[in-house]
């Protein structure tokens, strides 16, 4: 692939179904970009970022960018640009090869991150570099699609900024122990979604109230029958309680005023309730 450069006054660069490229080359500093999306790029395995190579960090060549995303590059590998002082949103989807994002810790200003589809030593990854506060900014929080985790690794140090996380797509996941959301004191919304074996739900013990805490929304868990306990009533803030795509009995047990899953939900003003369709 040619040089990129030239452009000065680009804010927004999207590379998408470039098929035949493996290696990025080194490029003139993009002064405006504030968006950068690679997707589609199936052959490409490396990305010399050039900011990296001056002991140092060198020159910055994304000083304004504040997206990046990488979806669909299955072979990348390899460092990612450490000097994007102003970036706020990251997404990496379907980058199986990507192992860490290296560089990317460094971005502390960081509020948005979605990681997807790229294996669990990338998730790992992440969640110990929020252990080692590399995110103290962090708002929105989604993780997913990952298919050997058996439990959700994580700990009373996920970051206390988070707003919104999402955990998503986790195949194997069988019990989830929500303890580390009395850490969580600024979370609004927890989602939970397509995690086909799925049975438990709840916390191993006693906790205080998640007084921030607005909404709750587990789809997708066509094993899941029951809120296990009383953990939902520690949400005495909870506003709308989403419950769709799960196991039939789920919606039985929840029934207004008779179901033994009732007094768990019974404080929460908004409730929706929806079966799996029954395709038999």
């Amino acid at each position: 692939m040619p040089a990129l450069g030239g452009l000065p006054s680009l804010k927004h660069l999207r590379l998408e179904d470039v098929r035949n490229v493996k290696k990025l080359p080194a490029h003139v500093p993009f002064g405006s970009l504030e968006e950068l999306y690679f997707g589609g790029m199936y052959e490409w395995e490396e990305w010399e970022p050039s900011d990296d190579a001056a002991a140092g960090g060198g020159i910055c060549f994304f000083p304004r960018l504040r997206k990046l995303y990488l979806n669909y590059c299955p072979k990348l590998k390899g460092r990612l640009p450490s000097n994007l002082p102003s970036l706020k949103e990251l997404l990496i989807g379907a980058c199986s090869s990507l192992v860490e994002l290296n560089g990317c810790h460094r971005h502390r200003q960081v509020v948005d991150l979605k990681i997807a589809g790229c294996g669990p030593r990338l998730a790992n990854s992440c969640l110990v570099d929020m252990r080692l506060g590399m995110f103290p900014h962090l708002q929105r929080l989604e993780i997913g699609d990952c298919d050997s985790f058996e439990c959700f690794p994580a700990d009373d140090s996920l970051p206390t900024s988070l707003t919104y996380l999402e955990i998503l797509g986790f195949t194997r996941l069988k019990k989830l122990d929500v303890f580390w959301l009395r850490s969580l004191t600024n979370l609004e919304e927890l989602a939970i979604e397509w995690c086909p074996l799925l049975e438990s739900l709840g916390y191993s013990s006693d906790v205080d109230d998640c007084s921030s805490l607005r909404v709750v929304r587990v789809w997708g868990c066509e094993n899941l029958k029951t809120i296990n306990g009383a953990w939902l009533r520690s949400f005495t803030s909870l506003k709308r309680l989403i419950l769709g795509w799960n196991h039939p009995d789920l919606k039985e047990r929840c029934k207004r005023d008779t179901g033994p899953d009732w007094p768990n939900i019974a404080h929460v003003p908004e409730i929706y309730i929806a079966n799996v369709p029954d395709i038999r």
